[in-house]
């Protein structure tokens, strides 16, 4: 068949090799998808055709073999009663649809093969288109993959890009100057703590020479009159 050929065709060649030679193998792909489909369409159409055509036949044989068996038995029926004249033209009309079974059996062989050959045709364009699609997501997928390499790498190349190595330059001096700052803040709150430190230690330095000089003239005041 003529659809079959084409199909071939389209399919004959190794999908890998397509895609590894093409400029562009995904469009390749979708292009020959949807001749897949067209020729998936023309098959089904004709094993369609085949099927109703062999049922179409089958159906007739029945019919003529019924009729055969028919006219048998009214062949014995006639002949039974003696009436061999009617015998004889029954004989003849069950002879007759004898030879037509005959001539449609083989017909519906022949059908009978030929749907089942299409049939067969059908089911391995199916797989091979289901395998072609199945190529065709992968490779979009891989395609997908690139581009967005790609689109890293770009970024990453780009002198003023964020995720570029001047990026991550100014990134790192950003960090290091927060860095810097907290440990600036940090010491200030160490230095403010221990000016308060050395104050409570003056304080508490002052309160103890007052403490001795009130002990001492406490001291003086108990022994001046031992002194007079």
């Amino acid at each position: 068949m003529r659809f079959l050929r084409h199909f071939g065709d389209v399919i004959g060649a190794n999908l890998n090799d397509l895609t590894d030679r093409l400029e562009d193998p995904e469009v390749m792909l979708r292009q020959a998808l949807r001749e897949m489909d067209d020729a998936i369409a023309g098959a089904t159409a004709a094993a369609a055709r085949a099927i109703a055509g062999e049922r179409r036949l089958a159906e007739e044989l029945d019919r003529h073999g019924r009729q055969a068996g028919h006219w048998q038995g009214r062949a014995e029926q006639a002949g039974a009663r003696g009436e061999d004249d009617l015998a004889r033209r029954a004989l003849a009309r069950r002879l007759e649809h004898d030879a037509t079974v005959t001539t449609l059996r083989d017909r519906w062989a022949a059908a009978r093969e030929a749907s089942q050959s299409v049939r067969r045709q059908l089911e391995a364009m199916r797989a091979r288109r289901a395998e072609a699609a199945r190529q065709l997501a992968t490779l979009s997928a891989r395609r997908q993959a690139a581009a967005a390499c790609r689109s890293l790498v770009s970024l990453d190349a780009g002198p003023d890009s964020p995720f570029g190595a001047r990026g991550f330059a100014r990134f790192a001096r950003m960090r290091e100057a927060v860095e810097m700052a907290e440990a600036e803040a940090m010491a200030l709150i160490e230095l403010h703590a221990g000016s308060d430190d050395g104050l409570e230690s003056d304080l508490a330095a002052g309160e103890d020479e007052r403490r001795i000089e009130a002990e001492l003239a406490a001291i003086k005041e108990a022994i001046q009159p031992l002194r007079q």
